[in-house]
């Protein structure tokens, strides 16, 4: 294999991920820019990078947002249009489905709080 010879400068950090990477991953520094580059190809191709990705799930979130207002207005019409028996069992539902969503809030901030431990 012919070589040529790299005329920019790499930075000292850049020299210095370069050097972990080839001990990490036990190849030459050639094969990790080339996958560094054949990875950023990818990411152009895909069209899926991290802003998009990140813009994708903010339009997710909105449109959940959406339902639970949706949700929430739908609740309050049909409570005030019912009578008194059928407004206690929608408080009673209410508040079983307040305490499920709190407990399940929990538990996913546990599950986060697990995660962040992890890494």
């Amino acid at each position: 294999m012919s070589t040529i010879p790299f005329s920019a400068r790499l930075k000292p950090e850049v020299i210095s991920r370069l050097r972990v990477l080839t001990k990490a991953k036990k190849v030459c520094v050639n094969d990790v820019i080339s996958s560094a580059l054949d990875a950023l190809d990818r990411e152009k191709k895909s069209g899926n990078s991290v802003p998009d990705r990140v813009a994708f799930l903010e339009n997710c979130l909105a449109g959940i947002q959406d339902l639970v207002i949706l949700f929430s207005e739908k609740l309050e019409e049909k409570f005030s249009e019912a009578s008194t028996v059928e407004r206690e069992r929608m408080k009673s539902l209410y508040k079983l489905l307040d305490i499920k969503i709190s407990e399940h809030d929990e538990a996913e901030e546990l599950r986060f709080a697990n995660l962040n431990k992890a890494f």
